[in-house]
């Protein structure tokens, strides 16, 4: 996995009214990995280490949709593209 570009947004910007990192990643073979692959303990490291996740609606667009579905089958995909700001 390589950082391709990483951008500091310090005030209100198309992300969000706070201050937000974006960051492009290539994900390498990871690309086509299911989050359930990588373990519980990144799952659940992930939400430990960016909290706002556990709010995120993911696929049903409700609070806890994140979790939820990274829970479900085989969760989550690593490289599915996102065009938005998480909410």
């Amino acid at each position: 996995m390589k950082i391709l570009e990483k951008s500091v947004y310090l005030g209100p910007s198309l992300y969000a009214h706070f201050p937000v990192i974006r960051l492009t990643l290539d994900l390498g073979h990871l690309e086509e990995w299911p989050r359930v692959r990588l373990g519980k303990d990144f799952r659940e490291g992930l939400v430990d280490a960016l909290p706002g996740l556990a709010e995120h609606g993911c696929s049903y667009g409700e609070p806890g949709g994140f979790i939820r579905r990274r829970n479900e089958g085989e969760g989550t995909w690593l490289g599915r593209s996102r065009n938005s700001s998480m909410r």
